[in-house]
């Protein structure tokens, strides 16, 4: 649910900065990253979008028509619908994302 969250406030973020924000994830965390200067860097001074440990190891897998594998957000109001997997131990968690602002957590 945390995840969902903050992805539709780095989607509000990056039309607010008109600057693309991307999700950047791997076993241990995630964050969100700023394309500054044609170059992705950290969020920084941002306490919503810091960036964050996973309680264990957990892999992240993102699933687009367009067969894309980030999530990032821009200036537009439409956005490509996506969906996120996140995978632990036994355990699945599901994040659909419409293209239009609404993440429901399956």
């Amino acid at each position: 649910d945390r995840l969902a969250q903050l992805l539709s406030l780095a989607r509000e973020e990056a039309q607010g900065r008109g600057r693309p924000i991307r999700l950047a994830a791997d076993r241990h965390g995630y964050r969100f990253v700023l394309l500054s200067e044609r170059r992705w860097v950290p969020l920084e001074g941002d306490e919503q979008l810091r960036a964050r440990s996973w309680e264990a190891p957990t892999i992240l897998e993102v699933k687009r028509p367009d067969g894309a594998r980030e999530v990032e957000f821009g200036r537009d109001a439409v956005d490509v619908p996506f969906t996120i997997v996140l995978a632990r131990d036994d355990a699945s968690a599901t994040i659909v994302a419409n293209g239009l602002g609404f993440f429901e957590v399956r």
